[in-house]
């Protein structure tokens, strides 16, 4: 029943991002009606469809985890409260682990973040010049400017390769960070617990391990969603800016 449960969630959190981008998607177009030749020169070709190709796609990547924002913080919680019941004062260890992953976490996320506004603001930039060199292209055979359009071209491109390659270290960074952390609090959580003088008995172990099974979803998907949350962040400011 809960993998029933949680395909249907995907399924109808998808269908509602899917009309949020289209609804999205068609006040972008709306503006464009309005927008002069004179208008604002931030509003270019390349821009308008970098928003409606790259940022609207971020609706979909963030939905089927919007519902962890709230549900993995209250697993959490109640993981915690029953750990405190079963093996005592023993689990501010595995809570203080957390507590101290939480900078760590908090870094790669803001590094993350901005490396994504470098990356969309080097993308318009690129599709930008790609416009204007398809439209002038007879002017380009012309003075034969193919090399120069094309060395700018590249240029952008190296820098704009080189955010999406930081953001992939990055994410492979938490990835794997938010893998081990689970064992970590587990790990940490026992020892201590041990060392206070406790019997380590299978009465208490394995509903403690139980538990950390509980918190391994939990802590997998919280920082994940921070990271995708932190995406949709800089989507929103972009495409508010643009309707406003």
């Amino acid at each position: 029943f809960e993998a029933i449960g949680q395909t249907w969630h995907s399924h109808l959190m998808t269908r509602l991002a899917l009309n949020a981008r289209a609804g999205v998607i068609s006040l972008i177009y709306r503006k464009c009606l309005w927008l002069s030749g004179f208008g604002d020169s931030d509003s270019t070709t390349g821009k308008v469809q970098n928003l409606m190709a790259t940022d609207t796609q971020q609706f979909l990547q963030f939905a089927p985890l919007f519902n962890q924002l709230f549900a993995a913080p209250l697993q959490i919680v109640i993981v915690f409260v029953w750990l405190a019941l079963l093996i005592g004062p023993s689990f501010m260890a595995g809570l203080g682990m957390m507590i101290v992953a939480v900078p760590i976490q908090g870094l790669i996320i803001a590094n993350y973040f901005k490396l994504q506004v470098k990356r969309l603001q080097l993308t318009d930039e690129r599709v930008k010049l790609v416009n204007e060199m398809v439209q002038g292209m007879r002017v380009i055979k012309m003075y034969s400017w193919e090399q120069t359009i094309r060395a700018k071209i590249s240029a952008i491109r190296a820098k704009e390769l080189a955010c999406a390659r930081g953001q992939r270290v990055l994410s492979a960074g938490l990835s794997i960070f938010m893998t081990t952390q689970p064992l970590l609090v587990t790990v940490v959580t026992f020892s201590v617990y041990g060392a206070s003088g406790h019997a380590m008995s299978a009465s208490v172990i394995l509903p403690a391990m139980s538990l950390f099974a509980l918190l391994r979803l939990p802590l997998a998907f919280l920082p994940m969603v921070l990271m995708q949350w932190a995406s949709m962040k800089v989507t929103q400011r972009r495409i508010t800016k643009f309707l406003m």
